[in-house]
C-alpha cells in the first residue's frame, strides 16, 4: 500500500521545477537578429572611359587616397593627335579650294568647299574633346574602392568601360543582408550594434533606414538588402569594402518563441507542404 502512494515531496519539487523553467521560458527579452553587414560610400562616383582607347600610364588604384581633380590614369592621345594633324591638313586643303572657287566666282564649288570646311572644323572641336578628357581625373576627393589598371598597361578600353569608383572619406552606409526567414522583423527606425572584422574592438550604432525590396541570390539562400545609417560622427578608422555583423533590436518577446519560432516556422511550412 505504501509503495502505491504518490512521493508528495518528489512531485512538489518537480512542479516548483517546471513552474521556475515555465516562468522563465515566458520572461520577455530582446530580440537580437544578427545580419551580415557591409560598409558601402554613401556616394560613390564612377570614372568611365569615354571613347575608345587604350591604357598609357596609371598613377593611383583601389585603396589609394585621392584629391578632387587629381589625374588617377591617363589614356593613349597618340592617334587623336594624329587625327588633329590629319583634319588641319584637310582645313587647309579646302580653305585653299574655297578661295579659289571665290574668286573664279564658281560659287557651286566654293559652297561645297564651305560646307567641308565646316564639317571638319566640327570633327576637330571633336578631337579636342576627346584630348581634353585623356587625363582621368577624380570628381571628388575620397578614396578609390575600385579599380587597378597598373597592370594593363597598353590594354585597350572601350567607351563607358568602367575604370574606377571613388567613395568620399567619412560619408558611408550599412548594406544590411536579411536572412529570408527573418525580413519580416525589420523595420524602419531600428537600432543596433555593428561590429567589423577589421574593427573587432569598436562598436558602431546603426539606424535602419526602410528596407529595399531587392534581394539577391548567396548561395542557395534568399537575402534581402536593407540600408542603415552610421550615428557617429568621427568615423575615419571607416573604409568602403569592410564587412562584419550587425545586431538589429527588432522588439522584445519571449525567451521560449525566440528559441523555437525559427523551428515552428519550419514546422508550419512542412505541415501544409504535407498535408492532406
Amino acid at each position: 500500500m505504501d509503495e502505491a502512494k504518490f512521493d508528495v515531496p518528489k512531485i512538489k519539487r518537480f512542479s516548483i521545477a517546471a513552474l521556475v523553467v515555465f516562468g522563465v521560458l515566458c520572461i520577455p527579452i530582446s530580440y537580437k537578429i544578427p545580419v551580415t553587414a557591409g560598409i558601402e560610400g554613401k556616394i560613390q562616383k564612377s570614372i568611365v572611359a569615354p571613347f575608345d582607347s587604350f591604357i598609357k600610364s596609371t598613377a593611383l588604384k583601389a585603396g589609394d587616397s585621392v584629391d578632387k581633380g587629381s589625374v588617377i590614369a591617363e589614356l593613349d592621345d597618340q592617334q587623336l593627335r594624329l587625327d588633329v594633324i590629319k583634319v588641319n591638313s584637310l582645313q587647309q586643303e579646302y580653305e585653299k579650294g574655297y578661295r579659289k572657287a571665290l574668286a573664279e566666282r564658281d560659287y557651286g564649288r566654293s559652297n561645297v568647299y564651305k560646307a567641308k570646311l565646316k564639317k571638319a572644323s566640327a570633327q576637330r572641336k571633336q578631337i579636342e574633346l576627346k584630348l581634353n578628357k585623356t587625363s582621368l581625373t577624380s570628381p571628388i576627393s575620397g578614396v578609390i574602392i575600385s579599380g587597378d589598371l597598373s597592370r594593363d598597361l597598353g590594354a585597350p578600353v572601350g567607351t563607358g568601360d568602367l575604370l574606377f569608383q571613388v567613395a568620399p572619406l567619412n560619408q558611408y552606409r550599412v548594406m544590411l543582408k536579411v536572412q529570408e526567414s527573418d525580413i519580416r522583423f525589420i523595420k524602419e527606425g531600428q537600432n543596433g550594434v555593428l561590429k567589423l572584422s577589421a574593427l573587432p574592438g569598436t562598436a558602431f550604432n546603426v539606424l535602419l533606414l526602410k528596407p529595399s525590396p531587392l534581394f539577391s541570390e548567396a548561395g542557395s539562400k534568399i537575402v534581402y538588402l536593407a540600408e542603415a545609417t552610421l550615428a557617429e560622427n568621427s568615423l575615419t578608422l571607416l573604409r568602403p569594402g569592410m564587412e562584419g555583423v550587425a545586431r538589429i533590436n527588432v522588439g522584445s518577446y519571449s525567451l521560449a518563441w525566440v528559441l523555437s519560432h525559427h523551428f515552428v516556422d519550419w514546422l508550419r511550412i512542412i505541415v501544409w507542404k504535407f498535408w492532406l
